[in-house]
């Protein structure tokens, strides 16, 4: 039988089209700021997530160089061979004093992190309880995983209580998982009372906070909660996604995830931001 193995992909394009769901693509012609060149016209730039404009401040800038002329313009491998640089190793040393916590670990995107890491947590006999508005990167990661899955209503600690009373005598893990604000309506999740109820039932908690750090504060979680991946993307400038947890857990994700292992050096700019914000949070 003659056929085409890709012509679906044309058909399913040209359909995305003829119902405006087509994803088009504007160009940036200038660096990210207030005020921007898009498509040839000077725009207010307001869907950014540069928030406070970071990425062109001159001493990120004048580091970024610095750090190019003494470390390359790459790492020249993955982490788990030859690519863990001593900046690497600065930094999130740094990121879990800033946060409180045992240690950190750096991921290139966010959708590494949550596809990496999710499955190490979870499988076959377990279960994962997620809120119902979570963001797609976090369902990509539930998806990737054997474990159960139950979903509560959006922020009700009752409901999502219900669901580990459940689960309780069923599953041998059970993982809670919530952004800390979420990211289409910017409401915000009720982090003491998650934390507390999943404690009560012995579930691990794992927050994306990725639209919530350095903008309403240190952090939204209790520092006990055990997992908690931050973003460098938005209030901190930078492209990196870094998790913050107990020591076990950065080094089960070295050792099993893929993330880490398969992802080149990150930005050699976060101490730099770090230092931008010694004066703006009680940690450093």
């Amino acid at each position: 039988m003659e056929r085409n193995p890709s012509a679906f992909l044309k058909e399913e394009y040209e359909e995305l089209v003829r119902n405006n769901f087509d994803w088009k693509l504007r160009i940036l012609e200038t660096g990210s700021s207030p005020h921007s060149v898009v498509d040839g016209k000077e725009v207010i730039m307001l869907c950014s997530n540069n928030y406070l404009n970071l990425s062109n401040h001159s001493r990120i800038i004048k580091e970024a160089m610095d750090a190019a002329k003494k470390f390359g313009a790459g790492s020249g491998s993955v982490r788990a061979i030859a690519g863990t640089m001593k900046l690497h190793m600065e930094v999130e040393k740094r990121l879990a004093k800033f946060k409180g916590t045992e240690s950190s670990l750096i991921y290139q995107t966010g959708f590494a992190a949550n596809a990496g890491l999710i499955p190490q947590l979870v499988g076959k006999g377990d279960i994962i309880i997620s809120d119902e508005l979570n963001h797609g990167s976090i369902i990509d990661g539930v998806r990737l995983t054997k474990a159960d899955r139950a979903v509560y209503k959006h922020c009700d600690v009752g409901e999502l209580e219900k669901a580990l009373k459940d689960a309780d005598k069923k599953y041998n893990r059970i993982l809670v998982i919530t952004d800390g604000v979420f990211s289409m309506d910017g409401d915000v999740s009720p982090m003491d009372k998650i934390v507390d109820v999943a404690v009560e039932y012995g579930a691990m908690t794992y927050v994306d906070d990725a639209h919530g750090e350095g903008v309403i504060g240190v952090s939204l979680c209790p520092v006990s909660n055990p997992i908690l991946f931050n973003s460098f993307l938005k209030y901190f400038v930078l492209s990196q996604r870094f998790l913050t947890c107990s020591g076990s857990v950065s080094n089960t994700s070295i050792a099993a995830s893929c993330a880490p292992a398969t992802a080149g050096g990150c930005d050699p700019l976060s101490n730099q931001v770090l230092d931008l914000f010694k004066a703006k949070f009680t940690r450093s």
